[in-house]
C-alpha cells in the first residue's frame, strides 16, 4: 500500500509505534503462533505508511534478531522463560526501554496480561494502546492466580489505556457488557492466496487434495484434542496432518502425539512457503477451538479457497460468515459426522471453498485493516517527548519497496524524502512521481537484465511492457531466458516518474534464499544417494571420490546455469540499478551513502578454513604461521565430533588473534538433509559455538537450507557462495557484500574453493584467484577466501598445493584492503545496517561515499578521501 498522497492533512509524521507482549519476530521461528503472525502483518504494512515501528522479542525465542525485519526495528530482551512469568517480566523490561530508550511514542500491548503496565506507560510519558482478542481469563490453561492477573489487566486497560481494540465482534460485546464501554473493531485479514505450488508435498508424505489439515498452537483451548479423537470415527484413509507445536509442552501434547491411529502425522512448526502449500492443497480445514479470536489460520485456509470445518464457538461462526461447516464444541462424535459427509461429497466441498474464498476477498481486507489501525494511532494525542509535538525527526531504513535497497546504500536522503519515494502501483494507472513499483500476478522466473553495458541475472514476477511508451525512456530491459523481449524499466521524465514492472525486495530476497532454484535442484545429487554416499565415504579410495567429483563437474558444465563462474555480480548490479532509480526517481545528480568498509578502505578481505579431518587440524598451524608472517588473522572452523580439539589448542588459537568457528558436527554433510536431522543436531551445535566462543558457523560441503538458519545460534553465517556451479549443493548469492538471512548476517564465499580450482579443474596456480580479487576490488565488495589445511589433493594442505597461497596472501596485503577477522568484519556492517545517519558519527571509522551519474546515465561509487 502506498503512504497518503502529499495533499492529505495525514501526511503529518505518524506516531513512532512498539509493540509488546508478543515471542517477537519474525512469525515463523519455533513458538510463533497467530499473534505473532498478525502483528508482522500490520507492522510490516504500517511501515509502508511511513511508520517507525520497534517490535520487541525475548531473548529465547530471537536472541540476535536481522534488524530491521521488513523495515520493523527488532529489539530482543531477557524474561524470566516460565509459563507464568515470561510474559510479564519482558513486557516489564521494554516498557522501561520504551521509555528510557525513547524508540516509540505509543506502545501496543499485545493481549490484556501486558495491559497492567499501562500506568507504568503512562507514567513514563507513553501513550498505550490494549489489542485483545477474547475473554483469555476463561482459558482451561490457566490457574487461579493468572486469571486473576487477566481480569486485572482488563480493568486497567478500560480504565487506563488510550484505545483498546479487539478482533472480532463477539469480544466486542462480552467487553461492552462487563466494563460498558466497547473497545473499537479491528478483525485481522488475509492475503488473496495464489497457488503456491505443491513441491513441498512430497518431503511430508502428502499428495494434494489427500489431507485434513489443521495448523496451530497444541493446547487445550484450541481443541485439537477433540479434532484427533473424532478422526477414530472417520472412516477413511486420507491422513490428518496436524501442524504446530507447543512453547511449554508437556502431558497434553505428549498425550496428544501418543495416538495409536497412524493416519494422524505432527509435523512439528512449519513455516514459509511450505506451510502455505499445505493450506492450499489440503482436502479440507478444520479449526477445533475451544475459544479462538480472529483466527489468521483459519482466514489463510479461506483465502486459498479451502472448505472449513469449525466448531460452533461464536468467534469461529463470526469469521466463516455461512461460508463454512461447523459441529457441536468439544463433541467429537458431531465433528466425525461432519467430515464424513464432506469427505465423501467433493462437489460440496468445493461449494464451501469458492464461498470461503469469496468471504475473505470481501470482508477480510488488509487494506481495510491498517486504514483503521492507522486511524486509531494518529487520533491518539501526543504524550510527552512525543516526536510529534517537536521538530525531531525519526530517520528509517523503510522505503516500501525499495526497504532492501536503501538498507544496504544507506543514503544521506531527508526521512520524509525517502518515505515518499517508492510505493506499490497499478499498471492501469498513470505513474505518479517516484517510483512505481507494479503490482502483477505473474509466475516468478528468470531473466536477464541489460543495464547499459551490464548484463545480470534476475529471478521475480515481472510485469511485462511490450514497447517504450512515447513519453518514456528504457533505463534497463528485460529478456526471458531464451532471450526474447519482455520488459522494459522506464522512466517518465514529464511526469518525474519511474516504474519497476517487479517487486525490488522480492528480487533481492531471491538472491538471499536462491529461491530461484527448485526443490529438486537443490543438490547436485538426490538425498537418498548422498546419505549412501557419506555412509560409504569413508571405505572409497581416494581415486574413485575424485573420479566421481570430475563427473559431476562435467555434469555442472552441462547445466543451463542461473549464475556465470566463477563469479556472478547479479545482486550486486541489481543494487546498482535500484541505485540510478533513487537518483533519478528524487532529481540528483550526486549523493553521498554511507561507505561499505571503516576508514574509507575501498574494500575487504576475510580468510576462512574449513578443518575437515585430524590430519588437516595437524596443519592448521602451518597455515597460521604462514598467515601471521604477513600480519594477517583468519578463521579456522572445526568439525566437533570428527577429531579431538584440545582446550589448549583452542585457547592458543585465540590467544594468537585467530577466530574459531564451527563447521557442523560431523562432517557427513547430512545436516540439511532433512529436518529431523537438523533438529537433532542443532542443539550441539549451539552448543558447541557457546563453549568455544565462536562466532561463525558454515555447513559442511556448503549444504544449506536459510529457511532453518534462524535456529543457529550464531553472529553470522558463511555457507553460501557468491556462485557455487561445481559444488555439491549448486546456487549462489551473486553477491560481494554481506547480507541478512534467517536472523544471522550471510558472508558469502566470494572465491571459488582450492579443492574446486586445484583439484576438480586442475590449475596450477592462484591465477583465478588474483582474478577474482580484482574483480571484487573493482566492485569495492568483500573477498572471502576459503581454503583447507587438510592434506587431501586439492587443498592448500596437500604439498603440491601450498606454494599457492602465500601468492594469494601477498596480493592481499600489498591491496590496501581491509582484513580484519570475520567476526569482526561481521560486527562492522551490522553497526553500519541498523545505524541512522544521525548515528554514523558513533560509529569508528565511518564515514560517506559518493555515487554520481556520469554523461551516459549510469552510476560511478566514488570511495571516502582519505
Amino acid at each position: 500500500m502506498a503512504a497518503p498522497p502529499p495533499s492529505s492533512p495525514e501526511t503529518e509524521r505518524p506516531p513512532r509505534i512498539a509493540f509488546i507482549g508478543l515471542r517477537g519476530l519474525p512469525a515463523d521461528l519455533p513458538k510463533a503462533g497467530g499473534g505473532e503472525s498478525g502483528v508482522e502483518e500490520i507492522a510490516s504494512r504500517l511501515v509502508l505508511r511511513g511508520y517507525d515501528v520497534t517490535v520487541y522479542c525475548r531473548w529465547h525465542y530471537n536472541r540476535r534478531p536481522s534488524s530491521p525485519y521488513k523495515g520493523i526495528r527488532l529489539i530482543s530482551l531477557p524474561s524470566i522463560p516460565t509459563k507464568g512469568l515470561d510474559n510479564v517480566t519482558h513486557s516489564f523490561l521494554a516498557t522501561l526501554h520504551v521509555a528510557f530508550a525513547d524508540t516509540a511514542d505509543i506502545i501496543q500491548y499485545c493481549g490484556m496480561g501486558t495491559a497492567l503496565f499501562v500506568p507504568l506507560a503512562k507514567l513514563l510519558g507513553k501513550r498505550s494502546v490494549v489489542a485483545m482478542d477474547g475473554i483469555d481469563w476463561e482459558r482451561p490453561k490457566w490457574g487461579p492466580l493468572a486469571r486473576f492477573a487477566l481480569r486485572l489487566g482488563a480493568r486497567t486497560a478500560f480504565k487506563w489505556a488510550d484505545a483498546v481494540h479487539v478482533d472480532n465482534a463477539v469480544a466486542q460485546r462480552h467487553f461492552h457488557e462487563l466494563f460498558g464501554k466497547a473497545p473499537e473493531l479491528i478483525t485481522l485479514a488475509a492475503e488473496p492466496c495464489g497457488y503456491p505450488g505443491s513441491d513441498s508435498l512430497a518431503e511430508f508424505g502428502l499428495e494434494k487434495n489427500r489431507y485434513v489439515l489443521f495448523v496451530g498452537l497444541l493446547k487445550p483451548d484450541k481443541g485439537v484434542h477433540t479434532l484427533t479423537e473424532a478422526y477414530a470415527g472417520v472412516e477413511t484413509q486420507v491422513p490428518l496432518v496436524i501442524v504446530g507445536d507447543s512453547p511449554d509442552p508437556g502431558d497434553y501434547v505428549r498425550c496428544l502425539k501418543s495416538t495409536p491411529d497412524k493416519r494422524i502425522r505432527f509435523l512439528g512448526y512449519v513455516y514459509g512457503p511450505k506451510v502455505k502449500q499445505l493450506f492450499a492443497n489440503c482436502l479440507l480445514y478444520v479449526q477445533p477451538s475451544l475459544m479462538e479470536g480472529n483466527s489468521p489460520a483459519l482466514m489463510t485456509a479461506m483465502a486459498c479457497g479451502r472448505a472449513v470445518v469449525v466448531s460452533d464457538i461464536e468467534q469461529n461462526m463470526e469469521t466463516i460468515g455461512g461460508a463454512g461447516a461447523s459441529f457441536v464444541r468439544e463433541n467429537p462424535e458431531s465433528l466425525a459426522r461432519v467430515l464424513t459427509a464432506l469427505i465423501a461429497d467433493p462437489q460440496e466441498m468445493a461449494r464451501l471453498g469458492e464461498l470461503a474464498r469469496a468471504r475473505i476477498e470481501t470482508t477480510y481486507n488488509w487494506d481495510r485493516v491498517i486504514d483503521q489501525t492507522d486511524g486509531l494511532f494518529r487520533r491518539i494525542p501526543p504524550g510527552k517527548n512525543d516526536s510529534r509535538s517537536s521538530d525531531q525527526k525519526t530517520w528509517t531504513t523503510s522505503a516500501g519497496p525499495l526497504d532492501h535497497a536503501i538498507g544496504f546504500w544507506k543514503p544521506a536522503m531527508p526521512v520524509e524524502e525517502i518515505e515518499a519515494l517508492a510505493r506499490y502501483c497499478d499498471p492501469e494507472k498513470p505513474p505518479s512521481p517516484g517510483v512505481d513499483v507494479w503490482r502483477t500476478n505473474a509466475e516468478a522466473g528468470a531473466y536477464r537484465v541489460v543495464h547499459g553495458a551490464e548484463r545480470f541475472s534476475l529471478y521475480a514476477a515481472v510485469h511485462p511492457i511490450e514497447k517504450v511508451p512515447d513519453t518514456a525512456e528504457a533505463m534497463a530491459e528485460i529478456f526471458d531466458r531464451s532471450g526474447r523481449h519482455h520488459s522494459y524499466v522506464l522512466w517518465f521524465p514529464h511526469e518525474r516518474a519511474v516504474v519497476l514492472p517487479f517487486d525490488p525486495n522480492a528480487a533481492i530476497e531471491a538472491f538471499w534464499y536462491e529461491r530461484y532454484i527448485t526443490p529438486a535442484k537443490r543438490t547436485v545429487l538426490p538425498w537418498p544417494l548422498l546419505r549412501l554416499y557419506y555412509t560409504l565415504k569413508p571405505v572409497v579410495p581416494s581415486a574413485l571420490k575424485a573420479g566421481l567429483r570430475r563427473l559431476i563437474a562435467r555434469r555442472a558444465q552441462a547445466y543451463d546455469h542461473f549464475l556465470e563462474w566463477p563469479t556472478d555480480r547479479s545482486l550486486d548490479l541489481l543494487q546498482r540499478l535500484l541505485l540510478r532509480v533513487i537518483l533519478v526517481a528524487s532529481a540528483r545528480q550526486e549523493l553521498a551513502f554511507a561507505w561499505f568498509w571503516p576508514d574509507g578502505h575501498p574494500w575487504a578481505a576475510i580468510l576462512t578454513h574449513d578443518v575437515e579431518t585430524a590430519a588437516g587440524l595437524a596443519g592448521l598451524q602451518t597455515v597460521a604461521d604462514m598467515e601471521r608472517q604477513r600480519g594477517l588473522r583468519s578463521s579456522f572452523n572445526l568439525v566437533p565430533l570428527d577429531y579431538e580439539i584440545s582446550e589448549p589448542m583452542l585457547r592458543k588459537l585465540h590467544e594468537d588473534g585467530f577466530e574459531v568457528g564451527v563447521h557442523g558436527l560431523t562432517h557427513d554433510g547430512l545436516l540439511f538433509s532433512n529436518r529431523s536431522t537438523f533438529l537433532r543436531r542443532v542443539p550441539r551445535i549451539n552448543e558447541y559455538g557457546r563453549e568455544w566462543k565462536a562466532s561463525g558457523f558454515r555447513s559442511p560441503a556448503t549444504y544449506r537450507n536459510q529457511d532453518w538458519f534462524h535456529m543457529l545460534e550464531f553472529e553470522y553465517d558463511s555457507s553460501v557462495s557468491n556462485s557455487a556451479r561445481f559444488e555439491p549443493q549448486p546456487g549462489g548469492c551473486a553477491s560481494f557484500f554481506p547480507f541478512p538471512v534467517g536472523g544471522l548476517l550471510e558472508l558469502p564465499i566470494t572465491l571459488p574453493q582450492d579443492q574446486t580450482l586445484l583439484g576438480l579443474l586442475g590449475q596450477t596456480g592462484p591465477d583465478t584467484w588474483l582474478a577474482n580479487l580484482r574483480e571484487v576490488r573493482d566492485a569495492n565488495g568483500m573477498a572471502c577466501v576459503l581454503t583447507h589445511p587438510d592434506p587431501a589433493n586439492g587443498y592448500i594442505g596437500h604439498t603440491k598445493n601450498a606454494a599457492h597461497y602465500p601468492g594469494l596472501l601477498d596480493a592481499l596485503v600489498d591491496s590496501g584492503a581491509w582484513i580484519p577477522l570475520p567476526r569482526d568484519l561481521a560486527r562492522w556492517w551490522r553497526a553500519r545496517a541498523a545505524a541512522s545517519p544521525g548515528q554514523f558519527g558513533s560509529i569508528e571509522g565511518m564515514s560517506f561515499g559518493k555515487a554520481t551519474l556520469d554523461s551516459s546515465g549510469h552510476v560511478l561509487l566514488v570511495p571516502p578521501v582519505h
